[in-house]
């Protein structure tokens, strides 16, 4: 009767003859204390019943060894090898193969511990148990040991970025893929969607006689796009005031960025309330004047009218209808 129960897939061949050369030449198992039915020499005889063969071979191993891949998991023999290791309350080491993930051994074999294929520190754990469980070994020395681990560590790497991918995707892979199909279909709607504006948008300009018609038609064709390109620069500006302060107040501070300031008027009660505030949230300098600290709180709007600066410097707004001039407080009274 062998002593260790190899249970794999048929695809994964390959694997299991390095796991099994392994137990051999670096740990001393004797090959008659090992059954793994892919492999010559430790599989099922000629004109003997499998099922019940492998029914026999796994009643009573001292160690049942599950090489879980995405193959082993899609097999239903597999998974009845590893029940029958579970009802019979045989000592398993469930290997996890990526990808399959950690999760499958408490899903098939509760709370057996597990060995990350990929962990290599777990080799001596491995020798360990099998010593542990009395299985009688051949005598290797440390040479053997130290060489054959280093050959498992390249083997196994190699062997598992080959193993046949699983055919089956899970609910939750399906339900992500199915999104992200739905998300590259819109992208595909809107990039046609462009392209097609783009074609007109060639064709129009390909009718035009000279540089003052391509001008009005610029002009009239890009009008909507900056001002609705402005708007949102100006949005994140209105998020930026704190509400206890009023609008008047917050301009003022804008004004300041464009080196118009305006002087505090300390006899009006509320202004004054307004400012000791700001110099207490560190908006202003506690030393008169009490200039703006851009450094702090401040430095997202500071940022943001920069790109507004940059935005009507590079852009000809003399077309749009709204006041196009960051630096005229009638514009900000305006927008805010």
């Amino acid at each position: 009767m062998a002593d260790i129960f190899i249970s794999h897939s048929v695809h994964d061949h390959k694997l299991a003859s390095t796991l099994v050369s392994f137990l051999k030449d670096a740990i001393g198992v004797p090959a008659a204390s090992i059954f793994c039915s892919s492999l010559p020499g430790h599989d099922i005889p000629l004109t003997v019943d499998f099922n019940k063969y492998m029914k026999d071979k796994i009643s009573n191993p001292k160690l049942v060894i599950a090489l879980m891949t995405p193959s082993y998991m899609e097999s239903w023999f597999c998974l009845m090898e590893l029940g029958a290791a579970w009802s019979q309350s045989h000592k398993t080491l469930p290997i996890v193969v990526p990808p399959t993930d950690f999760s499958v051994v408490t899903k098939t074999h509760g709370l057996t511990q597990a060995w990350n294929i990929e962990d290599h520190n777990k080799l001596i754990d491995l020798r360990q148990v099998i010593i542990e469980l009395g299985i009688k070994l051949e005598k290797r020395i440390e040479h053997d040991w130290d060489k054959k681990r280093t050959q498992w560590k390249t083997d196994s790497k190699r062997l598992i970025n080959k193993l046949t991918p699983a055919k089956n995707v899970s609910q939750f892979e399906h339900q992500k893929l199915q999104q992200k199909y739905s998300e590259l279909e819109k992208e595909h709607d809107i990039l046609v969607e462009l392209n097609a504006e783009q074609s007109n948008e060639i064709e129009e300009i390909s009718k035009l006689k000279d540089k003052g018609e391509l001008k009005a038609h610029r002009r009239n064709t890009k009008g909507n796009n900056l001002e609705e390109e402005l708007n949102e620069l100006i949005k994140p500006i209105s998020k930026i005031k704190p509400t206890w302060m009023n609008a008047s107040f917050f301009i003022d501070i804008i004004m300041e960025h464009y080196s118009k300031p305006n002087s505090i008027n300390w006899y009006d009660s509320d202004i004054k309330d307004m400012v000791e505030r700001a110099i207490q949230s560190n908006f202003r300098d506690s030393d008169a004047p009490h200039n703006v600290i851009w450094s702090g709180k401040l430095k997202p709007l500071r940022k943001a009218l920069m790109e507004i600066d940059k935005f009507a410097n590079e852009e000809d707004l003399s077309h749009l209808d709204c006041n196009i001039d960051p630096t005229d407080r009638d514009f900000w009274e305006e927008h805010l």
